[in-house]
């Protein structure tokens, strides 16, 4: 069955009335259609969509995703999400003090944007948060680099390693470009000096912004899960079969303001990095298989948010948190809202990115289902849609980057970027037309925004 393809009609009792068929003979007579079925179209991304949906409709989903494995109750409570405080500077005393601030005003983990900081700067900057305070994800940083800082708190014996909670963000490719001999060494490395560090996480939300669709972000996502189970894999064939009984994944992904594609995305990502696992998972052997324990970080790049109007970015902003925390995120990570001050010492806008998540968790969502979209048909169908849409785009990026069991990154990079410039031009296209909702006003070009990375070029 296609992305495209409807699900099937549900049963229905002789007695019952058909509500689909009624409100399709009822609409084309209005609408004055010769072929109601032209009501259902298919998206860019090979998504069906239909104004109307019912129980018993095309699109009736028989059997509800279960993002969360195999044999979680459905029922449960989600935990509290970690609110995530982006901490950047130019100088290591601006980043002192940006994270000790946000640390005071709800923040309870940090996202140091790290790039081109060298060891002592990276311990210096950090001097005094106390990190078995509060997790860190580390962007745009070595990890020679963010060794040698933890090495210098250690040798001052003014923290111990064992606190130390976090992961290191990667870019997609250059996580995967990594040589399983260096992803090898650098997991060891900080397994022995600072055992509850995840060292390697995955960073897709800059390629999302960069112009990539919602199913290819996912599968790119996937991509990076299978080449760390593959590693993984191959470590423990050379360990004779002893292996580790759980690996944490960690995951960076954008979010953008289309609310029930996002929510939707989201509960594919977790269902398909499972997916993902059972291709390397032995079914006689169920005992003794990987156990998977993926955490979602949703990031929002600047890039999302507008220069034009900074005040509607607070809309903005509440809507990816809101579509980010239904659909399971583990951390959100919110920026301020005015772009242009992101890279500043602006205490009123950092507390405000906090004080939304403290208002949407105490105030809107006090008791949050583990998976909230569930039972929903239309959610369930786009989250359907999307992880069929996506997979066959996973399964495309395998066979492009694995020929003769070798990994071809120049290939997979030279096709992220064309994507990613297909998908800027196909944005602008929608937003010309009017075809794209936003929220906000939006009178901005793509081409006005932050160029494309050019490590991604």
């Amino acid at each position: 069955m296609s992305a495209s393809t409807p699900h099937p009609h549900t049963k229905q009792t002789t007695d019952q009335p058909n509500l689909w068929f009624e409100w399709l003979q009822r609409a084309s007579k209005e609408l004055k259609l010769d072929h109601p079925e032209s009501l259902i179209k298919t998206d860019s991304n090979g998504i069906a969509r239909a104004p109307y949906y019912t129980s018993d409709g095309p699109f009736a989903c028989a059997k509800p995703l279960m993002p969360f494995g195999k044999d979680s109750d459905a029922t449960a409570l989600a935990p509290a999400w970690l609110a995530v405080a982006p901490v950047g500077g130019h100088s290591p005393s601006d980043i002192n003090t940006r994270a000790l601030h946000a640390l005071q005003h709800g923040g309870e983990a940090l996202l140091l944007d790290g790039a081109g900081l060298s060891p002592e700067p990276v311990a210096v900057s950090l001097q005094g948060i106390l990190p078995q305070y509060a997790p860190l994800f580390f962007q745009g940083m070595n990890a020679g680099v963010l060794f040698d800082g933890f090495a210098h708190w250690m040798r001052q014996g003014n923290i111990d390693p064992q606190h130390i909670q976090g992961a290191l963000l990667c870019d997609a490719v250059d996580l995967l470009v990594m040589d399983e001999r260096e992803w090898t060494k650098i997991e060891d490395q900080f397994a022995s000096d600072v055992p509850n560090f995840n060292p390697l996480g995955v960073d897709t939300a800059d390629w999302r912004a960069w112009g990539l669709s919602a199913p290819q972000e996912l599968a790119l996502s996937w991509l990076c899960v299978y080449r760390q189970l593959s590693i993984h894999a191959h470590q423990a064939s050379k360990d004779s079969g002893h292996s580790k009984p759980s690996l944490p994944l960690f995951l960076s992904v954008g979010c953008t303001t289309e609310f029930f594609d996002e929510l939707a995305r989201l509960r594919a990502l977790r269902a398909g990095i499972h997916r993902v696992a059972s291709l390397f998972s032995e079914p006689n052997d169920a005992g003794n298989n990987l156990r998977i324990e993926p955490q979602i970080l949703v990031r929002i790049p600047k890039e999302y948010l507008p220069k034009e109007d900074p005040q509607t970015n607070l809309l903005r902003l509440t809507t990816m948190g809101v579509s980010a925390v239904l659909g399971g995120c583990t951390a959100l990570s919110l920026p301020p809202f005015d772009p242009q001050n992101q890279d500043k010492a602006d205490y009123f806008a950092d507390e405000l990115s906090l004080q939304m998540q403290m208002i949407l968790r105490h105030e809107a969502f006090p008791r949050l289902p583990l998976d909230a979209g569930a039972g929903s048909g239309y959610i369930e169908h786009l989250s359907w849609s999307f992880g069929e849409r996506a997979w066959s785009i996973f399964g495309e990026l395998v066979a492009l980057c694995t020929p003769d069991n070798r990994w071809n990154a120049t290939a997979l990079r030279s096709l992220l970027n064309e994507w990613c410039l297909q998908g800027k031009a196909l944005e602008q296209e929608k937003r010309h037309s009017g075809q794209r909702i936003r929220v906000g006003v939006d009178r901005y070009r793509i081409d006005d925004l932050n160029p494309m990375n050019p490590s991604a070029s």
